[in-house]
């Protein structure tokens, strides 16, 4: 049986000594991440078939979607989401609504933010943050 996506969570660090994580308000969607591990061509001329190696794993994006609230100390300019575009790595869980609390940890860029204001729908926003380096499964 699956278990429902529903309280799913994205919190960010607020990158102190002693680290405190609070959730990203009002996301509606999380992906990701995808982690990847691109693939190195080695075949040389005189194989008669191809040969690859694994190249250097990436954590790949986790793309968000959310009611946009540009006040939101958690999305606003001050001291959320926005306010990190460009600013360097922060630390992030996503937390799945199972029984066990499952959560991947990670580093990450905040590399995008875009909102949106359609005339006659919410205000809304998505972001894109890049992985960098391992995240842990825990």
């Amino acid at each position: 049986m699956g278990i429902h996506a529903k309280g799913i969570q994205l919190q960010m660090s607020d990158m102190q000594e002693t680290p405190q994580f609070t959730a990203i308000a009002e996301l509606t969607n999380i992906d990701g991440p995808g982690l990847t591990v691109p693939t190195v061509d080695a075949t040389a001329h005189d194989m008669d078939w191809a040969e690859h190696l694994g190249g250097i794993p990436d954590g790949g994006e986790v793309t968000i979607e959310g009611n946009y609230l540009p006040a939101s100390a958690t999305q606003g300019a001050t001291t959320g989401l926005l306010s990190n575009v460009g600013a360097g790595a922060i630390d992030f869980k996503v937390i799945f609504p199972d029984t066990a609390a499952t959560t991947w940890e990670f580093s990450a860029l905040v590399t995008g933010f875009t909102p949106r204001g359609p005339v006659a729908d919410k205000l809304s926003f998505s972001a894109t943050l890049k992985l960098t380096g391992q995240p842990t499964l825990a």
